[in-house]
């Protein structure tokens, strides 16, 4: 049984490298971050600025649901988890923490392929986005949620380095 937690800010690529890492494995994987954005309607980051401004999608109860949502399938082991707290809310129940990070210039060129949309809008967007998650679960939680978890990370990648296969296998090396 082997239990992942994949996190990273916006752009990352942290979806992408912990559905390959779920696949090679033959596990489930789970995204809080993806289960938030099911509740709301547009592309990646219409839906997550959405869920911030939606009350219930962005109190502190839905947002506690979703940590023990994640700790409960973490607890039945065989999955890759891919959210943006789950180094963090899997610390204890993770064989494996990892966070992928990447320049912002490099997150925006993606993000904007990927939404289609022009790079100086992804960007502004991106920004904001990563300066609204930052606020918001420092309120909540009480850290940066990107620096905190960088450090309590058992790998750190930089995505921009590295391509998804390549990390794949990094992360592969230390199951």
């Amino acid at each position: 049984m082997v239990v992942i937690a994949v996190s990273g800010p916006p752009g990352a690529g942290t979806s992408t490298v912990a559905k390959m890492l779920a696949e090679k494995l033959g596990v489930k994987y789970f995204s809080p971050g993806q289960y938030m954005k099911n509740q709301t309607e547009g592309n990646e980051t219409e839906a997550a600025f959405k869920g911030w401004e939606d009350e219930e999608l962005s109190s502190e109860s839905f947002h506690n649901d979703i940590d023990e949502m994640q700790r409960e399938i973490a607890e039945k082991g065989d999955v890759v988890i891919d959210g943006k707290l789950s180094v963090h809310m899997l610390e204890e129940q993770a064989d494996i923490k990892v966070f992928l990070d990447a320049p912002l210039k490099v997150r925006a060129r993606r993000s904007a392929g990927r939404d289609k949309m022009d790079f100086k809008e992804a960007l502004e967007t991106l920004e904001k986005r990563q300066e609204e998650e930052v606020k918001n679960w420092r309120d909540m939680y009480g850290f940066h949620y990107i620096e905190k978890q960088k450090d309590s990370a058992d790998i750190v990648v930089d995505t921009s380095e590295n391509l998804p296969d390549e990390i794949v296998e990094k992360v592969l090396q230390k199951v």
